[in-house]
């Protein structure tokens, strides 16, 4: 399990990133602001890549495939529960349908990225 500081640091992450998964389009303001956390984190920007596809979207990525989806943001007790328990459960299987599932949704995550990578290099 994680240590609490970790998930404390992390959790902020997970909120940031659960915006990529609302049923909204996305603005440039939400990309700074993903960008500004991601920049005030210890983490870089491909462990925050990281950390999106093997905790966040697990549980998140099915709200991209409902009619009416979430739009107006995940509970964050519930966001940060979820995540925790899924990473417990974590196993072999679940990494590689995770993986696979994953690269189904590459394509709709890659212009995301590019401008949030856009805006934390706009921050140097």
């Amino acid at each position: 399990m994680m240590e609490k500081r970790n998930i404390a640091e992390r959790a902020q992450i997970w909120i940031a990133l659960s915006d990529l998964y609302l049923d909204t389009e996305m603005q440039e303001y939400t990309y700074r602001r993903i960008a500004k956390i991601i920049a005030e984190s210890s983490y870089s920007f491909s462990q925050v890549q990281q950390i999106d596809r093997a905790e966040v979207f697990p549980v998140l990525y099915s709200n991209m495939l409902s009619t009416a989806g979430v739009w107006d943001g995940f509970h964050e007790e519930w966001l940060i529960e979820t995540i925790q328990k899924k990473i417990a459960r974590e196993n072999f299987l679940n990494r590689i349908t995770r993986n696979l599932t994953y690269r189904m949704f590459k394509k709709t995550f890659a212009p995301h990225w590019e401008k949030i990578r856009s805006s934390l290099t706009d921050k140097k």
